[in-house]
């Protein structure tokens, strides 16, 4: 059996198991983005909680445009959502909301356009099933690491992968994992160095004392990736917060240098990359 029928064959498999728990499927497999936008939004909470299964595929679409498509912010609604097949839409991102899938075992992205996964991939503890196939993913996150219920991750034809390498992605998962371990282990000495004198940085706080609330906030939203500024009923002050640490970490230092080898490396994505002089993956 080759990989592109194991996966046909793995997503009936699937399928038929979510029928059997008694929730809806609902699958589009050809037509339109907007119905399948119409479907997740028209969706009441008590509706949206019956949903096992979705899915869609628009192959065909994509090769007449160049706009990628997004999934619905309401897809957070869907707590018992099982198994999410989105292949084909030229998705680069994902929403926030997807935290709130923590029942989700199966995920398919393939054929999309993603360059890394946001950091809360993490909060999907419960994935068994993880398909990146045919991305161009350069990237992965961290968070992965988390995944403790995984069991089968598909990286083929993600040949731009650096982060671990696409050589070292095809190993497996307990060499993907050993690497992403590894990455968190180590620190970028450099990571808040600016490029330029600020003299706000020696009235900056000791060390030693407690950030407050706002700023570990802050903090949290962007180590998450979380799209705080397009929301409505997040305060003026905290996006004004959010504005300031994004525009100094656009005026940050793009070099690196890492704490367990003391090697400096050109940019961010080298450093996440490489694997230490005195580590073996």
């Amino acid at each position: 059996m080759d990989l592109s029928c194991f996966w046909v064959w793995l997503r009936r498999f699937f399928r038929r198991k979510f029928h059997s728990t008694g929730g809806t499927f609902y699958s589009q497999q050809t037509g339109s983005h907007q119905v399948f936008v119409n479907f997740v939004n028209s969706q009441t909470q008590t509706e949206a909680e019956q949903v096992r299964s979705l899915e869609i595929e628009l192959f065909s679409w994509t090769k007449n445009s160049c706009r990628s498509l997004e999934i619905p912010l309401n897809i957070g609604r869907f707590h018992h959502l099982l198994s999410l097949t989105v292949t084909g839409c030229g998705l680069t991102n994902l929403p926030w909301s997807f935290v709130y899938l923590k029942s989700l075992v199966y995920l398919d992205l393939s054929h999309n356009k993603f360059i890394c996964l946001p950091n809360f991939i993490g909060c999907l503890t419960s994935l068994e099933t993880l398909n990146l196939e045919s991305n161009t993913l350069m990237m992965l996150p961290t968070a992965l690491i988390e995944l403790t219920n995984l069991k089968i991750l598909n990286l083929a034809n993600n040949e731009t992968l650096v982060a671990p390498s696409y050589a070292i992605c095809m190993r497996g998962i307990p060499t993907v994992m050993r690497a992403l371990a590894m990455r968190s282990s180590r620190k970028n000495l450099w990571q808040n160095s600016k490029a330029y004198y600020d003299p706000a940085d020696s009235t900056t706080e000791a060390a030693g004392d407690v950030p407050t609330l706002v700023v570990l906030a802050v903090n949290v939203i962007l180590q998450s990736d979380l799209d705080y500024l397009s929301q409505a009923h997040v305060p003026k002050k905290l996006k004004s917060l959010i504005r300031e640490k994004l525009d100094e970490k656009r005026k940050s230092l793009n070099v690196a240098k890492c704490s367990s080898c003391m090697t400096y490396f050109s940019n961010v994505i080298e450093f996440e990359g490489h694997v230490c002089k005195q580590q073996s993956i």
